[in-house]
C-alpha cells in the first residue's frame, strides 16, 4: 500500500501499514484505535459517535455533541470531560420531547447514565415516574367505561433487576379501579434506575 493511500493513527498521526477493521492498538503510540463506519477514531471520538447514535431518536446528532463540548470547554476553561458533555446534551433534549413515550425513554437513559457513573439517579427516576404514571393512567382509565370487564396484569422483564414489589405485582390481577388506586407500577418499584415493567389488558 502506497503512503498516499495509508490512513493515519488518530492519536499520533503515524501511518498505519494496515487499515484496522475493528478496535486495534497503534503500533507506534500504543493507543487504542476505534473504527466506526470505516473511520478511525480515538476512544473519546468513538464514545461521542456511539452516543449520537443512541440519542438520535431524541433529535440529537454528532454535531450537537461536538458543539456542546466546545461550549462547555469555553465555559470551564479546559477541555470538557465527555461524560459532562453527554449529560448536558441529554438535559437539553428534554424540552424537545413532545412524545411522552420518548421522554420516558430519555429519562431512563439518563437514570442509567448516572447509575453507571456511581451517582444518585433518584431525581431523574422521580421525573420518569411522573411521566410513566400519566401514561399508565391514560392506558387504564379508557377501560373504566368498557362494557366488557377487564383485568390488568403487570409484566416484568423477568431478570435480576426486577424488584420484589414488581414481582409481587406481576403475580396479581387488578381491576381497573384497583390499578388506578394502587398504581403498583411504577409507584411501588424500587429499581434504582426506574421501573421497566408494563401492563397487559385481559378479559376478566
Amino acid at each position: 500500500m502506497s503512503q498516499a493511500n495509508k490512513q493515519k493513527c488518530p492519536y499520533c498521526d503515524s501511518f498505519l501499514d494496515t487499515i484496522p477493521k475493528r478496535k486495534k492498538k497503534c503500533p507506534s503510540c500504543g493507543e487504542s484505535i476505534y473504527v466506526r463506519l470505516g473511520k478511525l477514531l480515538t476512544e473519546e471520538d468513538a464514545i461521542m459517535y456511539d452516543w449520537a447514535e443512541r440519542l438520535a431518536e431524541f433529535g440529537v446528532n454528532l454535531q450537537h455533541i461536538l458543539n456542546e463540548r466546545e461550549s462547555l470547554s469555553a465555559k470551564f476553561g479546559f477541555r470538557a470531560p465527555i461524560n459532562d458533555v453527554i449529560w448536558s446534551v441529554m438535559n437539553k433534549a428534554i424540552p424537545n420531547q413532545s412524545n411522552p413515550n420518548k421522554l420516558e425513554f430519555l429519562y431512563g437513559k439518563m437514570a442509567n447514565f448516572l447509575y453507571d457513573e456511581g451517582k444518585d439517579p433518584s431525581g431523574i427516576v422521580e421525573e420518569m415516574k411522573k411521566v410513566q404514571i400519566k401514561r399508565l393512567q391514560r392506558e387504564v382509565a379508557k377501560h373504566k367505561s368498557s362494557f366488557v370487564e377487564v383485568i390488568i396484569k403487570v409484566h416484568t422483564c423477568n431478570d435480576h433487576l426486577v424488584c420484589e414489589n414488581c414481582k409481587k405485582a406481576s403475580s396479581r390481577s387488578f381491576t381497573v379501579e384497583e390499578f388506578l388506586e394502587e398504581m403498583p407500577i411504577p409507584g411501588e418499584c424500587t429499581n434504582p434506575t426506574g421501573c421497566r415493567c408494563w401492563i397487559g389488558i385481559e378479559m376478566a
